[in-house]
């Protein structure tokens, strides 16, 4: 989800399903991936807000998609 861009930001989603990719400037969202349902959604930001808001609301936010996984026990 990288090549989504360099001035994006990475969230996992509070329950640690979901991460997600913010644009920094504008907050949109990029993508995001479920790990329950191992999907991919992009290009929905209004999906995406939806995802995450389900599963939590957004979680801390980190500088690598890898980086509080362990805080979840995945």
């Amino acid at each position: 989800m990288y090549s989504e861009g360099s001035d994006c930001r990475v969230f996992w989603s509070a329950d640690g399903s979901v991460v997600a990719v913010r644009d920094s400037a504008s907050s949109d969202y990029k993508a995001a991936y479920d790990y329950k349902k191992h999907e991919l959604i992009r290009y929905d930001s209004t999906r995406m807000q939806a995802f995450i808001a389900a599963r939590g609301g957004l979680g801390p936010e980190f500088s690598d998609y890898r980086d509080g996984k362990e805080t979840y026990g995945e």
